[in-house]
């Protein structure tokens, strides 16, 4: 509704503007009226961007928040990546030898394994409960390798010949965090709720990013699993 007002204000100042000018321009007289109704237009329009200075106030700090929570997100995602699907990638590059809970142990080759990044799909309790629930009731096994076995969480497709291991994003939780703690951001605000699914993309995008970019972990064996 402001911004129809302000519209309408400003296109009747212009108006009284051009009015001014035909007159000026084709010789017809000025009236007193003519610059009463201008000014008063004018006027109108001064007060219009007035009342919405606040708003672009808010909009400039709401982009900057933005903007720091995403910086922050591309540096955890980095992190992750360089510290679990390097790991992995570095894992599988020869076959591995996995045991699961009964004892039993089987081989697979690289092509034979998926990688499923399970990530809330927004910052929100609900998300992240359900996110962290979701891994919960996965089975787990060791991918077998000398000094100390690799726990995962799992599933098995196409008849055990094809193993999903799924991991949970915990820094989207510590995204979560730093916008409660140090961003003073309420969960329960309009402010939050524009700004809550705007990291986790930057995430997932900074991660596939990375993948394209790597020589060593293919981005063909990356698949996200979003949670809401």
């Amino acid at each position: 509704m402001k911004n129809i007002v302000f519209g309408f204000v400003f296109g009747f100042a212009t108006a009284m503007l051009f009015n001014i000018m035909r007159h000026y321009l084709t010789g017809l007289g000025i009236s007193a009226g003519d610059w009463l109704n201008f000014s008063a237009a004018m006027l109108a329009v001064i007060v219009s961007l007035w009342d919405k200075v606040p708003f672009l106030t808010e909009h400039q700090k709401s982009n900057s928040k933005l903007d720091e929570v995403t910086t922050i997100t591309q540096g955890l995602a980095v992190g992750y990546f360089y510290n679990f699907l390097q790991d992995i990638n570095a894992i599988l590059e020869n076959d591995i030898k996995v045991l699961f809970e009964d004892q039993t142990q089987k081989t697979f080759s690289r092509d034979q394994v998926e990688i499923q990044l399970v990530i809330p799909k927004r910052l929100n309790a609900a998300s992240i409960r359900h996110a962290r629930d979701s891994i919960k009731v996965e089975r787990q096994a060791d991918i077998m390798r000398p000094g100390r076995n690799f726990k995962i969480n799992y599933a098995l497709e196409n008849d055990g010949a094809k193993l999903i291991i799924k991991d949970l994003i915990k820094p989207s939780f510590t995204i979560k965090e730093y916008m409660e703690q140090y961003l003073k951001l309420d969960p329960d605000t309009e402010e939050w709720r524009s700004l809550e699914t705007q990291p986790l993309d930057k995430f997932c995008e900074t991660i596939n990013f990375l993948c394209n970019k790597s020589q060593g972990v293919a981005i063909n064996q990356i698949s996200w699993r979003k949670i809401e």
